[in-house]
């Protein structure tokens, strides 16, 4: 494409918004322009332009007040329409996406993990398991270790390093015992562990129940027929010596629970999981696969001891009404 100025047609993976704004809009959020496949002539466009060196020389020999540094993307858009130069944007290609930057968690090492609501294309290529789509599908077997507890890959490696970081560097620990202030004073089945609450990733996680998780809800429990959580109840919890080794005996107080195994195995010794009505015990499982099964009456369980090494899990007890 032989032109004086060219960009590419970029748009947010999660709006219409896109980093050209066309003739006869006063917006970067225009439908009928988004649905074009194309090349177009367009006002003004952000991030990304490309020019021809002469013009641009041109530009700042003629206004030797302004850097190019200083020469901002609304100011280029004017100069290059008072010089009668159109730039052209093509979607012929795809050339990548734009992301909304606004609001990211700031002071956090790992803010990513906050932009599952904004940039929900970049959080599920960096953390949602590349083949949990095919356990959904049916191209790969849903594993059933015990009656109605269902494993499969959910969340990434750099997912599961993520949160550990971020929680171990931020996050206020539970003491594992009974007197717990985060909780009205009283935990009956207390662990060492973070909410996502206090972190700030409830809104981020509930939007993963709803959207992502619940669609395995679907496939694995045919008949369920209540719709998305309404509520859950998150936390990471952390086993170690001198601390929590194990978790007695008890009921989740959800209709269902989701425990991610967070490190894996060769981290730590021991720990398993065992269901008590079937009598039903997984040794181990992989990191960041999942670990789905019913709440309350039917599926009380325990966390075996641990004899080394250290043992992360994320839990989420998951409720409909």
């Amino acid at each position: 494409m032989n032109k004086t100025a060219v960009c590419p047609f970029l748009e947010c993976s999660s709006s219409l918004k896109s980093n050209v704004v066309p003739f006869g809009s006063y917006s970067q959020q225009d439908t009928e322009f988004s649905r074009f496949r194309g090349i177009q002539i367009v006002f003004c466009a952000t991030d990304a332009i490309l020019l021809r060196t002469k013009v641009l020389q041109k530009m700042l020999a003629n206004h030797p007040e302004i850097t190019l540094f200083e020469m901002g993307n609304e100011y280029l858009c004017k100069a290059l329409d008072n010089e009668g130069i159109f730039i052209f944007s093509t979607s012929l290609e795809t050339f990548g996406h734009m992301i909304h930057s606004e609001d990211f968690k700031q002071g956090s090492t790992e803010g990513e993990l906050y932009e599952l609501v904004k940039n929900p294309f970049d959080w599920r290529q960096r953390y949602l398991h590349p083949e949990f789509e095919l356990y959904l599908n049916g191209s790969k077997l849903i594993k059933e270790p015990c009656p109605d507890v269902y494993w499969f890959p959910l969340m990434t490696e750099r997912y599961c390093k993520s949160i550990i970081r971020e929680f171990e560097t931020f996050g206020f620990w539970g003491n594992g015992s009974e007197e717990d202030p985060r909780n009205d004073g009283h935990e009956p089945v207390p662990t060492v562990d973070v909410y996502f609450t206090d972190m700030g990733l409830h809104e981020t996680w509930m939007q993963f129940l709803r959207v992502i998780l619940f669609e395995m809800v679907q496939k694995v429990y045919r008949g369920f027929s209540r719709g998305p959580p309404e509520s859950a109840h998150t936390f990471l919890v952390r086993y170690q010596l001198g601390e929590q080794t194990y978790l007695r005996s008890h009921e989740d107080t959800a209709i269902y629970t989701i425990n991610i195994a967070m490190n894996p195995n060769s981290d730590f010794t021991g720990a398993g999981l065992r269901f008590s009505k079937s009598e039903c015990f997984i040794p181990e499982t992989e990191m960041g696969w999942g670990l789905l099964h019913p709440s309350r009456l039917t599926h009380n369980h325990e966390a075996k001891p641990i004899r080394s090494g250290k043992r992360y899990v994320q839990v989420s007890f998951i409720d409909n009404e």
